[in-house]
């Protein structure tokens, strides 16, 4: 639990922005529009209620919302100020035919470093065993 808040293999990705589901939260409010490289969204405050573990005061999303794509994400600390952007670099359709974002690039707010993430695949209905997420494991991805 104490690493949640690390780097995942040094980058600016933490565990918690895997594992956070900011949409559950209890509070949600669209509360604007805004344009994102040429796509109208609307955006999406996130506020967490009673119960919801996080190290953020409130998380917006930028949703378009013809193909309900995330295309931007910002996380906000308790004192208002911006801690991190995830903009989504590519769209593209998973296995049946639904659009998701496959490539994203994340920037912690007053860092020069930025975090590519390149996906490539998405397919439903995957098991994976819980050995494939060791760190020995990991290490040995191509």
């Amino acid at each position: 639990a104490a690493k949640m808040k690390d780097g995942i293999f040094g980058s600016d990705l933490s565990y918690d922005d895997l594992a956070e589901n900011f949409f559950a939260w209890g509070n949600q409010a669209i509360v604007g529009t805004e344009t994102v490289d040429r796509v109208p969204c609307q955006i999406l405050e996130s506020k967490p209620g009673k119960g919801d573990g996080t190290g953020y005061a409130k998380v917006r999303s930028w949703i378009d919302t013809k193909r309900m794509v995330t295309l931007r994400v910002e996380k906000y600390t308790d004192s208002g100020k911006l801690a991190k952007r995830i903009d989504t670099t590519r769209v593209s359709k998973d296995d049946t035919g639904r659009s998701i974002g496959s490539s994203f690039s994340l920037q912690r707010s007053g860092q020069d470093s930025v975090t590519e993430i390149e996906g490539s695949n998405s397919k439903h209905g995957m098991t994976f065993p819980a050995t494939d997420f060791t760190p020995e494991a990991l290490r040995t991805l191509k």
